[in-house]
């Protein structure tokens, strides 16, 4: 284990952050709109404690294990907002906060400006939460649709499905190319009477905007 210089002082240092921080969240209000300044800069308090951890990881783990927490790699702020707010407090307010704070980390952003960064969002830390979400779409891996139906059998031609009986007067099907000039297979269907129908629909036409 590394020995840290001058530890005493770096666990009074985070502590006393920590203790700042909780006597902070104590006065928010959140069925006050007043109190979401305040939030903000205890958001931004927290952001500032796991930073300076970086520096005292081992002074900060014995903080996290004397509360009964643990260092998160996947979720690195949930720790220090449990600290702040508590083990108890609401899960999905938690969430929200730790995706505002990964997100002004991914942008490398000041503790001092992350505040101002959250109430400068479109929808404050809700709408930190959906820029994340788009974030992690645009960079999800992409699923090869080609596979996801190889496996099943041809339920019949273009020309079959038109003599065949349907419910629903909107129809979406999944069709193979046979790769012999012949016309292509369909593997699947939804009709307009499935679960989930209007949805697809509803993305599809959106795509021909």
């Amino acid at each position: 284990m590394i020995i840290e210089k001058n530890s005493s002082a770096s666990r009074i240092s985070l502590l006393d952050a920590i203790e700042k921080g909780r006597a902070m969240a104590k006065d928010i209000d959140h069925g006050d709109s007043r109190s979401r300044r305040r939030l903000y800069e205890v958001l931004a308090r927290a952001y500032a404690v796991l930073e300076e951890s970086e520096r005292s990881p081992d002074t900060y783990n014995l903080i996290l294990s004397a509360a009964g927490l643990r260092v998160q790699a996947r979720a690195p702020f949930t720790p220090v907002l449990k600290l702040i707010f508590g083990r108890d407090y609401d899960k999905t307010r938690l969430t929200e906060y730790a995706a505002a704070l990964r997100l002004a980390m991914k942008m490398e952003l000041a503790p001092s400006v992350v505040a101002d960064f959250i109430e400068n969002q479109p929808g404050g830390i809700k709408g930190c939460v959906r820029r994340v979400r788009i974030e992690s779409k645009r960079f999800a891996k992409p699923i090869d649709t080609s596979k996801l139906f190889e496996d099943l059998p041809a339920l019949g031609s273009i020309s079959w499905f038109a003599s065949a009986p349907v419910t629903g007067k909107l129809v979406v099907l999944v069709a193979r190319q046979t790769g012999d000039n012949r016309k292509p297979e369909i593997i699947a269907g939804m009709d307009q009477n499935s679960e989930g129908f209007a949805d697809l629909i509803q993305q599809l036409r959106s795509k021909l905007k």
